[in-house]
């Protein structure tokens, strides 16, 4: 570890340098200040080489500092007090009221004095305790950090801390809780696996690379663009982010001082932004968002510039043109209309669209009409701009082809109808083929006249045990009906010895509402044949009568002389029996 000072009581510059070797580190604690360099009356500046320095003070009174860089009362002319740390780092603490790091101006005189620090070479700078300061009886109270001469490192002034160029971590950092880091437009900070945050990373236009060990940085995909627009239109910024498997939270900010400052827009915690009816004052005011992941890393979108233009002075409509005054259409035809507005430079140029009879036809928002039905209507274009300037199209929608349904006289069975008109088109039925008189199908039909049927026809078969009918329309001789019969029987006369019986057969059907009979009498009993008794013959006597031979029938109680009843006689019970 090497130091060198070289300034003498009356001298000009004063400069301190610790240059470190293979890692080395210093650790400086004075009851006064840890490092102190003073100069006579010109610069004074403190330069750390690769080294890792820690210095504090022990000093509970104020004006003490852990790195006191001092031009004395005799800098006449404009001294520079300067700090740089040049890869390595440097960490400085001081008790309550007192700075980590004290720039100090002492001459009234030194009217143009500078005050800087400046990191390079991945540096770190940490003065968490006690912060920076610059101080003294002529000094602007700013130290200029991180000037031009800043390629590579972080500085923290208190719980702030800021990335200056590109910088890549080889030790451990934490951001503890309360503390922010800020990586601004141009720096980029690799945390190359060695950043812990518990507090906010803001990656304010800056870029946040590898990983973090508690979290994921944001990446915003979609960035807010500037918006113009008309005083009293609305104005919407939208942002698209992604945080890896989380979900990021956003907040809204707004600057009305060109981004000098920002404040957050109360309850404005989604994707989009919407300012509702902007005016003239808003005019350059900025805005961008805040995308948040869960590991407290912050990442600032691009900032959006809100221009309101100052509505133009109104030129009232004084005319409306239509580039037709009538129209015809057939049904579901169609044509646009052309609206001129009058003057050319009138403010607004729009015109609504209105049909009078909207079951007649419809006119859309470009001024498209479209045939509904058949009939009249009127389409007018009124200025938007509330003059009440209007033009108006007559419109005839006619009917498509006419096709005839022909008069058709009804029969017994199909209905017939009048004569009507359909059109092709709309499908409509008229009594007249110029479609005037709405009509339907149902109100033309001719009903059926029904079947008028005449006496059945029977037809028996010869032993008369089926029979079938027929009947027959008299409209219309091929219109037959062929109902089921009944048949019954029942005997008319027996049968005798001699003659077959004769039986009624009855056929019987139901037809209309009606029933039908018809008979036939067929001589289907057998006869019984005759029961034949044979008397011989007696000789008649003195006293007793005879008889011939003959015989005796009990059931047709006749006498017959012959044993096949071929010959009927007639029985005389007195005497004899006579041949019939």
């Amino acid at each position: 570890m090497n130091a060198e000072i070289s300034a003498d009581s009356n001298g000009t510059d004063a400069s301190l340098t610790i240059t470190g070797e293979n890692n080395g580190s210093l650790e400086v604690s004075g009851s006064n200040h840890g490092i102190f360099v003073k100069s006579g009356t010109g610069n004074a500046s403190v330069t750390i080489e690769n080294a890792s320095v820690d210095a504090k003070t022990t000093q509970t009174n104020s004006g003490y500092a852990g790195v006191y860089v001092h031009s004395s009362a005799i800098a006449t002319n404009s001294p520079q007090l300067s700090l740089a740390v040049n890869g390595g780092s440097l960490t400085t603490s001081a008790s309550e009221g007192n700075d980590g790091i004290q720039f100090y101006v002492g001459a009234y005189e030194a009217t143009s004095a500078t005050t800087s620090l400046t990191v390079n070479d991945n540096a770190i700078v940490d003065a968490r305790t006690g912060g920076i300061s610059a101080s003294g009886v002529s000094v602007n109270p700013n130290v200029d950090i991180g000037s031009t001469d800043s390629t590579s490192g972080i500085v923290f002034d208190g719980s702030t801390g800021t990335v200056y160029g590109d910088v890549t971590l080889y030790e451990s950092l934490t951001i503890n809780q309360g503390e922010t880091l800020t990586i601004p437009e141009g720096s980029t900070l690799n945390s190359n696996g060695n950043l812990t945050n518990k507090g906010t990373i803001l990656a304010s236009g800056g870029t946040l690379e590898g990983t973090l060990s508690n979290g994921t940085t944001p990446n915003i995909t979609e960035q807010p663009y500037d918006y113009t627009v008309t005083e009293g239109e609305d104005a919407t910024f939208t942002v698209e982010a992604s945080a890896g498997s989380e979900t990021p939270t956003y907040q809204w900010q707004q600057s009305t001082d060109n981004g000098s400052s920002w404040t957050n827009i109360e309850s404005e915690t989604n994707a989009s932004y919407t300012i509702n009816s902007t005016n003239t004052s808003m005019n350059g005011y900025q805005y961008r968002c805040v995308v948040t992941g869960s590991g407290g890393v912050s990442v600032i979108s691009q900032t959006a510039t809100l221009t309101v233009q100052a509505k133009p002075a109104s030129v009232p409509v004084t005319g409306v043109k239509l580039n037709k005054d009538s129209l015809t259409l057939q049904e579901k035809g169609s044509d646009t209309l052309t609206a001129t507005v009058e003057p050319a430079d009138a403010t607004n140029q729009d015109v609504i669209w209105k049909s009078s009879d909207t079951s007649i036809a419809t006119v859309s928002a470009d001024g498209t009409v479209t045939a509904i039905s058949a009939g009249t209507a009127t389409i007018t274009a009124t200025a938007k701009d509330g003059s009440g300037v209007s033009a108006s199209c007559t419109l005839t929608v006619t009917h498509g082809k006419m096709v005839q349904t022909p008069k058709k006289d009804a029969t017994c069975t199909v209905d017939g109808t009048e004569e009507y008109w359909t059109c092709e088109i709309c499908g409509k039925h008229f009594e007249d083929e110029s479609g005037t008189i709405l009509t339907t199908p149902e109100e033309n039909k001719i009903q059926a006249t029904g079947h008028s049927y005449g006496e059945p026809v029977w037809n028996w078969s010869e032993d008369g045990k089926t029979c079938t009918v027929t009947f027959t329309c008299e409209k219309d001789e091929t219109h037959k009906e062929t109902p089921k019969v009944t048949v019954t029987s029942a005997e008319k006369a027996p049968a005798t010895c001699t003659e077959a019986g004769v039986t009624t057969y009855t056929a019987t059907v139901e037809f209309n509402g009606k029933t039908h009979t018809d008979t036939k009498d067929v001589a289907d009993i057998p006869a019984i044949g005759h029961k034949l008794t044979k008397t011989e013959v007696k000789v008649p006597t003195s006293t007793d009568t005879g008889n011939i031979e003959y015989w005796y029938c009990e059931v047709c109680d006749k006498y017959f002389s012959d044993e096949k009843a071929e010959h009927e006689i007639t029985f005389r019970r007195y005497d004899h029996c006579e041949t019939s």
